[in-house]
């Protein structure tokens, strides 16, 4: 039961949207998806200091979302969508490896996230000692499209923290222990809004940086995390295509 005293809310026409969005956390992947999805990059609407695309009518179709940064901006977003309709949820970002393999450049299918951020907790859950699991279903029409367009499929478990400046060596090795190979801003508490909501959410996460040694050492430069987005923006396409395809996203 949803006894909050405020919620998420649309016009009755808002409410009957498509069913399907994309999440892109960052602008450059915004931009990047929206070109590569033939949407105008200027065709978008002020949507919770993001910005909101559609391509399609009535129920066909999908929204694309973003950007956006961490749990609580993240959560509001996602509930805004749900209340328009969506039920299935593809969120892309970027991470930091915590183990060296996932390597700078990866794109990472996420199979779950530990929560190491307070959005969640709003919704049930307790502690990071809950696993969240993201939509198994999603994840083999990734592992399908990765197969197909020839892009190495990797999954991995997320840790996701509110603390940006605060990924010490102890943190990290604690949630090394707890199963996670990549570190994020975001997903657990996608996570936690899609299981109290009951829709499906899973994630694409493209390494962008290494955190597994004694230095940081980051990847926005590098040859490899470039072509990793191009390969990125190549999913989300054909993610979207075959969802159409089968009627998943409707």
């Amino acid at each position: 039961m949803d006894d909050a005293l405020i919620r998420p809310e649309c016009g009755e026409k808002s409410k009957h949207g498509p069913a399907l969005a994309v999440m892109a956390a960052t602008l450059p992947d915004l931009q990047s998806f929206a070109g590569i999805l033939d949407i105008p990059k200027d065709h978008f609407r002020d949507f919770f200091s993001a910005r909101l695309y559609r391509k399609g009518e009535g129920n066909r179709g999908f929204f694309l979302a973003g950007p956006f940064i961490g749990a609580p901006h993240a959560a509001i977003l996602l509930e805004n969508l749900i209340v328009r309709g969506v039920r299935n949820i593809l969120f892309a970002g970027w991470c930091g490896t915590l183990t060296g393999d996932p390597a700078v450049g990866d794109v990472v299918i996420a199979s779950g996230a530990v929560a190491d951020e307070g959005t969640s907790r709003h919704y049930g859950i307790p502690d990071s000692s809950v696993r969240l699991e993201t939509s198994q279903h999603l994840n083999g029409i990734l592992t399908k499209s990765m197969t197909e367009l020839g892009i190495p499929v990797k999954t991995a478990d997320v840790w996701t923290t509110d603390a940006l400046y605060r990924e010490t060596p102890e943190k990290i090795g604690l949630f090394r222990e707890k199963g996670a190979c990549v570190v994020e801003m975001e997903l657990s508490a996608l996570l936690a809004v899609a299981k109290f909501r009951g829709v499906g959410l899973s994630s694409l996460q493209i390494v962008s940086d290494d955190v597994s040694g004694a230095l940081w050492q980051a990847g926005f430069k590098d040859i490899r995390f470039k072509q990793g987005r191009k390969h990125l923006a190549v999913l989300v396409k054909d993610f979207l295509d075959n969802m159409e395809r089968t009627g998943h996203g409707i």
